[in-house]
């Protein structure tokens, strides 16, 4: 059944996938990005701050994804490995250039198996 909406209209859900490779790490389930920079401050010769620098910028993503799988095991993304995420209504989410920094797998005998991924992207590293 479709979300109904009465009012204001709201993004809701996640539309989005990941895959490293030839390998799919399934739905994603919840999906963060911080967008972050080096910064320096300058001073003027009384001490006060005359003008803010940023350099340095990088995108973090953290997402929890349900693989999905069709031969019975899951395969975990490693660090440095490059993750392609598609997201048709988050632009800040998709992109070629995620480099993994941690992957963590999430069992349970009550739910479906998650994968927690760590993520950084760097304008100047395209592959």
């Amino acid at each position: 059944m479709a979300n109904l909406n009465r009012g204001t209209l709201i993004h809701f859900g996640v539309s989005s996938g990941v895959a490293s490779g030839s390998y799919s790490f399934g739905l994603i389930q919840s999906a963060n990005v911080d967008k972050k920079s080096d910064n320096v401050v300058v001073l003027d010769a009384t001490g006060n701050a005359a003008a803010k620098e940023f350099y340095n910028f990088t995108s973090e993503l953290t997402i929890t994804t349900c693989p999905t799988f069709s031969s019975g095991s899951i395969s975990t993304p490693n660090p440095g490995d490059m993750l392609t995420v598609t997201d048709s209504q988050v632009p800040d989410i998709a992109g070629t250039t995620w480099i993994v920094d941690t992957a963590s797998p999430k069992q349970t005998n009550t739910g479906a198996t998650m994968i927690d991924i760590k993520a950084t992207k760097y304008p100047g590293i395209t592959s």
